[in-house]
């Protein structure tokens, strides 16, 4: 891994399309090449400047409510491709994209399978944060103009509970931001993140759990944030940390 291959694969990142292994492997580069951490942010911040800009024209209602309803009828599928095992003739211009062909593997879990699994590969990867030992309103400040959506802190009852620290990371191909926290000893992410990313937890007033390899994971939408909460936590001290 080296900065070529940030320069060929840094829009593959920022769209969601590795695998979790390759993402964290391609984060924590960024993470210590400051060359490339630049590249990346330059990148996000144009791909989020595109998604502000309101398109001149657009598709008759009629025609939007046809392909939508198409969508609806089967879950779009996530495309599964490893950066490093890619041949070399992958990285073509955008222009020619339409002619190559790629082998891929097509699965279609449910939205918060996927954002469990990959929350515990954020939990277990133990990247350095973004931000350390912060107040709410400092990372709240941090993070204001590097994530589409607010980042609302949870503020946990406990009194072990403290927060670590703070890091940008992706779950599915939304942006969202690891909270780090110490809670009796034992570490606990709680990944705040777009809804979209959770679209089938519909119920708000209940969480959505998954074990993942020895770790719960704990999903709920709240005043219109995500939250995704893993730890090695057993599940019933995890449940009255949520509840609370």
């Amino acid at each position: 891994m080296d900065c070529r291959d940030v320069d060929k694969f840094v829009h593959a990142y920022l769209d969601g399309e590795f695998v979790e292994d390759d993402r964290v492997a391609f984060a924590a580069h960024v993470e210590s090449c400051a060359h490339c951490r630049r590249i990346v942010r330059f990148e996000q911040g144009f791909k989020q400047r595109l998604r502000d800009c309101d398109l001149r024209e657009r598709a008759p209602t009629r025609l939007q409510a046809r392909i939508q309803s198409a969508l609806d009828q089967e879950p779009a599928p996530v495309v599964v491709v490893s950066w490093w095992r890619r041949p070399a003739w992958v990285a073509v211009p955008a222009g020619m994209a339409a002619a190559a062909v790629l082998v891929v593997t097509l699965v279609s879990p449910q939205d918060s399978s996927v954002v469990a699994e990959q929350s515990v590969r954020w939990h277990r990867s133990g990247l350095p944060m973004d931000v350390q030992g912060k107040q709410d309103d400092e990372i709240r400040r941090f993070f204001r103009d590097k994530v589409p959506f607010a980042v609302k802190l949870p503020r946990f009852h406990d009194p072990s509970a403290k927060l670590v620290g703070a890091r940008l990371t992706n779950l599915r191909e939304h942006q969202a931001v690891c909270l780090t926290y110490l809670v009796k000893g034992q570490r606990v992410s709680v990944f705040v993140v777009d809804p979209q990313a959770l679209s089938d937890v519909h119920d708000q007033r209940n969480v959505t759990w998954r074990g993942v390899r020895g770790y719960n994971v704990g999903m709920f939408v709240s005043g219109g944030t995500g939250y995704a909460v893993t730890s090695e936590m057993d599940r019933k001290n995890l449940v009255r940390l949520i509840s609370h």
